[in-house]
C-alpha cells in the first residue's frame, strides 16, 4: 500500500483553496478546504473634522428643508376641492415661450392633480430615505 500526497493552493480574493489527493492502492480519495483569510481591507474610521460635519449638516438641512417643502405642497394639493363647484375650476399650464393650455373639466383637473400628489409622495420617500441614509 503506498500514499502518494499532491496538494495545490489557489489564493483568489479573501479565500484560500487547498486540495489535497491522496492515491490509494484500493480508492483514491480528494479532500477539499477551504480556509478565510483575513485581509487588511478595512479602513478604520476616522474621526470628521468639523469643516466636514459643517458641510454634512448644510446639505442635511437642505435636505429637511425640501422634505417641508414637499409636505407643505402635498397638503395644499390636498385642500382642492374638485367637482364640487361645476365649472368654477379651471386649470391652466403655461411654458416659457408663451404657449398656454387651459381646461375647466374637472375629471382633467382630478387626474392631474392625482397625478401631481402621487409624483409629490414619491419624492417624499425619497427623501425621507435619503436623510435617514445620511443621519449624523
Amino acid at each position: 500500500m503506498s500514499k502518494n500526497a499532491q496538494t495545490a493552493t489557489a489564493v483568489s480574493g479573501a479565500t484560500k483553496t487547498e486540495t489535497a489527493t491522496t492515491t490509494n492502492a484500493v480508492q483514491p480519495k480528494t479532500e477539499t478546504k477551504v480556509l478565510a483569510i483575513t485581509q487588511g481591507t478595512e479602513r478604520e474610521k476616522q474621526p470628521l473634522s468639523i469643516k466636514d460635519i459643517i458641510e454634512r449638516n448644510a446639505i442635511q438641512s437642505q435636505r429637511i428643508e425640501k422634505l417641508e417643502k414637499l409636505n407643505d405642497t402635498h397638503k395644499n394639493l390636498d385642500s382642492f376641492k374638485i367637482g364640487s363647484n361645476k365649472l368654477r375650476e379651471s386649470l391652466r399650464i403655461a411654458d416659457g415661450d408663451g404657449n398656454d393650455f387651459e381646461t375647466r373639466n374637472s375629471e382633467i383637473i382630478d387626474k392631474v392633480l392625482n397625478l401631481i400628489k402621487a409624483e409629490i409622495l414619491e419624492k417624499v420617500d425619497a427623501t425621507e430615505k435619503e436623510i435617514k441614509a445620511n443621519a449624523l
